[in-house]
């Protein structure tokens, strides 16, 4: 017999028993009901922060690094004042009540040539872009680290790496996460820190 004429009744004798298979054989049962995620009944409710208000959080400084004669026993004392301007800058850009327009007091400590561009760029340097629409808003991180200059004991300059995220609630009960990373440029004015320029992104964030 030739191999095709072996395959051909080999392939009859299957299908024989295939159908013989099917007509002894019971239906399935029908699947038990179960519970589904998506089930309206199921489903929790979406908690909003006008529902549960939560804390700004904590701003976290930290001098990664500081060359030039300055002693470690000083590093706390320059971080609080090297950081100060920022943390007015965050609390008055982006935390605070909503929804509001005005965002004057965010950068009392900048330059008078940052503070313009600052203005001019609110849309990412503050709240602009989304403030009017908010009726909650809380700064989940506001990290900073910095790198400070010094020469013979004594600072001169700094930059600034932050890492601020927040999370709005809008006045329809929806959510809206976004993000402000980047670098600010900071010069000591005699006793005080001041912020002279930035480079920052501003990007949405998905929940």
């Amino acid at each position: 017999m030739s191999a095709r004429l072996l395959q051909a009744g080999l392939a009859a004798a299957l299908l024989a028993a295939l159908a013989a298979c099917t007509q002894d054989a019971k239906p399935p049962a029908p699947p038990a009901p179960s519970s589904s995620s998506s089930d309206p009944a199921t489903t929790a409710p979406t908690t909003t922060l006008t529902q549960v208000p939560q804390r700004d959080a904590k701003l976290k400084v930290s001098i990664e690094q500081l060359r030039g004669g300055i002693k470690r026993k000083q590093w706390p004392a320059l971080e609080r004042v090297v950081s100060r301007p920022i943390a007015r800058w965050i609390a008055g850009a982006y935390a605070g009540s909503y929804p509001r327009a005005s965002y004057a007091d965010a950068f009392t400590g900048w330059t008078s040539g940052a503070r313009r561009l600052a203005k001019r760029d609110r849309r990412t340097t503050a709240n602009s872009a989304v403030g009017k629409k908010l009726v909650e808003l809380v700064v989940d991180k506001r990290v900073v680290k910095l790198y400070i200059f010094a020469s013979r004991g004594r600072t001169g300059g700094a930059t600034a790496q932050v890492n601020i995220a927040v999370t709005g609630e809008n006045q329809g009960g929806s959510m809206h996460s976004y993000a402000v990373t980047g670098r600010l440029y900071l010069l000591r004015d005699a006793s005080r820190w001041r912020i002279f320029g930035y480079d920052l992104v501003r990007r949405e964030v998905k929940s």
